[in-house]
């Protein structure tokens, strides 16, 4: 599964929990996808839009290579 972070403005003030800080309402939020899914769910912030991508890192000792 992709890896990604998800940006919006926050609908309301709230206290994060998770990250122990105060959010004001029209706060630009920028959270793990779980996360922002999570505080969508409950009304705090706006339908997300992606922000940024995790790729999947691969060492190079888990390719293998054909002669």
């Amino acid at each position: 599964m992709k890896e990604y972070k998800l940006k919006g403005i926050a609908l309301r003030d709230y206290n994060d929990t998770q990250r122990k800080l105060k959010v004001e309402k029209d706060e630009e939020v920028i959270e793990d996808r779980a996360r922002y899914e999570e505080l969508y769910s409950k009304g705090l912030v706006t339908e997300g839009t992606i922000a940024e991508e995790k790729r999947p890192t691969r060492k190079l000792d888990d390719l293998k290579l054909e002669d």
